[in-house]
């Protein structure tokens, strides 16, 4: 039974260029080998599977650069040309191949049902989701497994603000990948609290150390796929309010919903008992560590592994 794996996560479906995690640097793989630590990376959610194990990589299958490392095992996000797949067993055929999903809104659904069919097992990250493949439309897989994505909660904690909050809301608005949050003036406008809304730089840690400021934030997303806004919020102790995501119903459970007159109660609610604000900061962090830490999913992945190889 092994316990310390040579790991890999690959995709066709990113721009990110290749790189390989070396005792806590991200290092791209090709060409001048450059540390691109101290960009976004270390901080997102799904590029941080490379970084459960030590020299774990992250492969741009479009590249066509391929790492010579003999891989125990690699997550396949393989969602844009089936010829990806059969390349990875030809390079790494003692690896277990596990099919993975990344993108709904940016694959073929024909390739991901080639990648099901052709693997042992099939993981997705959302916990909640219920007929999954049945609303994609795609093979079932033979073994499904739920594994969620992996934050640097220690890393997001040591970076950004957890402590001392603004006690003000922060308008949480994406428009991206068609989410959007289409109740929140309506809620904004009939609540007992001043919001703040974003104009600042783009890119993530200008966003975070903005809104990681404050104590609430307010998402009325109808989406029910991610959420990783609602795991980051966790980790730095501003509660979410709202939005029906996967991480949303795991991490905060009782503030789900996109409904303004159940909103607007809830958060009068948490402005008017601290114990419940308090208790619902506790459950969130607790649940994220639970869940989502690095620690609990390397685990799994071992455990996938195991029983699969």
């Amino acid at each position: 039974m092994k316990h310390d794996l040579k790991f890999a996560i690959a995709t066709d479906n990113s721009s990110e260029p290749s790189f390989i995690v070396k005792k806590g640097k991200f290092i791209r793989l090709f060409g001048d080998k450059e540390d691109v630590t101290n960009t976004d990376l270390p901080y997102t959610a799904w590029f941080n599977y490379a970084s459960l194990f030590e020299n774990g990589c992250f492969i741009n299958l479009n590249d066509n650069e391929y790492p010579d490392i003999k891989f125990d095992i690699i997550l396949a996000s393989i969602e844009k040309n089936p010829n990806h797949l059969d390349n990875l067993k030809t390079l790494y055929p003692n690896a277990l191949i596990v099919g993975h999903f990344k993108e709904l809104w940016n694959n073929n659904n024909t390739v991901r049902s080639y990648v099901i069919e052709n693997t042992k097992a099939y993981s997705y990250p959302y916990g909640t989701a219920r007929d999954f493949f049945q609303r994609l439309g795609s093979s079932i897989p033979k073994n499904v497994i739920v594994l969620p994505q992996p934050t640097n909660h220690i890393l997001w904690r040591n970076s950004f603000n957890y402590k001392n909050k603004i006690p003000k809301i922060f308008n949480y608005n994406s428009n991206s990948g068609g989410r959007s949050s289409l109740n929140n003036p309506l809620i904004l406008n009939n609540i007992n609290i001043e919001h703040i809304n974003y104009d600042g730089l783009r890119g993530l840690k200008p966003f975070v150390e903005s809104w990681s400021k404050y104590s609430y934030m307010l998402s009325t997303d109808q989406y029910e796929l991610g959420g990783v806004q609602s795991g980051q919020c966790a980790i730095l102790n501003t509660i979410m309010i709202g939005s029906k995501s996967d991480y949303q119903q795991i991490l905060f459970p009782d503030l789900v919903g996109i409904d303004p007159h159940f909103l607007i109660s809830k958060i009068d609610e948490i402005l008017s008992k601290k114990s419940y604000e308090e208790e619902l900061k506790k459950y969130a962090y607790n649940k994220f560590i639970e869940v989502f830490s690095h620690e609990v999913i390397k685990k799994q992945i071992i455990e996938i592994y195991n029983n699969f190889k």
